[in-house]
C-alpha cells in the first residue's frame, strides 16, 4: 500500500499544507495588501480543504471532502435493484420515473441509504413507511397493488459492466 492511499496519513497532510504554504509565499505581497476579511477567507479556506482531506468523513467535512486523484477505488461499482410483487403476482422492477421524473437516480439512492442506515434485512419503521409510501405511489401510477417490494444490490462485473451477483439488502412485505 502506498502512502497516498491512506486518508488522513501525515505525508499528504505534509504535501497539501506545503503546497498551500507555497502558493501563500509566492503571492504574498498581493496577500500581504489585500483586506483582512479576504485574507481570514482564503486561510480559511485552505483550512477547510486540507481538514477535508486528512479527515477522509465525508458527511462530517462535506463540501470538503477527500479525493484520490491517483489512487485506484477498491469499491467495485453497484446499482441497486427494487422488484416490486403486485396483486397479480407480476414481478417488475418498480418505476421511480413515476415517482421522481427529473432525478429518479437521487431517489433511488436515497431508499438505498435508509435502508443502510437500518443495518436490517426487515421490519424497520422508518424503511417500511418508506415503503408504504413508494407502495401508494405504485397504485396510483400502476393501478396494482404493491404485495413486496426486495431491494437488491447488484455488482457490476468484468470490462462491460454486465450485472453478477445480487445481495438482498432488505424486503418488504404486505402481509
Amino acid at each position: 500500500m502506498v502512502a497516498s492511499d491512506l486518508p488522513g496519513h501525515p505525508v499528504i497532510l505534509l504535501m497539501y499544507v506545503s503546497i498551500s504554504g507555497v502558493v501563500l509565499l509566492v503571492s504574498l505581497r498581493s496577500f500581504s495588501t489585500a483586506p483582512v476579511r479576504w485574507r481570514a477567507t482564503v486561510l480559511l479556506v485552505a483550512t477547510l480543504m486540507t481538514a477535508g482531506q486528512s479527515v477522509d468523513r465525508p458527511k462530517l467535512t462535506y463540501p470538503f471532502v477527500s479525493w484520490k486523484m491517483y489512487a485506484r477505488d477498491t469499491v467495485r461499482p453497484t446499482f441497486q435493484r427494487y422488484l416490486v410483487t403486485d396483486d397479480r403476482g407480476d414481478i417488475q422492477e418498480y418505476p421511480f420515473v413515476a415517482v421522481a421524473f427529473s432525478e429518479p437516480r437521487a431517489l433511488i439512492e436515497r431508499v438505498f441509504r435508509a435502508v443502510e442506515d437500518c443495518a436490517c434485512s426487515a421490519n424497520d419503521p422508518t424503511v417500511d413507511s418508506i415503503v408504504l409510501g413508494l407502495g401508494a405511489i405504485y397504485r396510483e401510477a400502476t393501478g396494482r397493488a404493491m404485495m413486496a417490494l426486495h431491494i437488491y444490490d447488484v455488482s457490476l462485473t468484468g470490462p462491460t459492466g454486465a450485472p453478477g451477483v445480487q445481495v438482498l439488502h432488505y424486503s418488504w412485505s404486505a402481509n
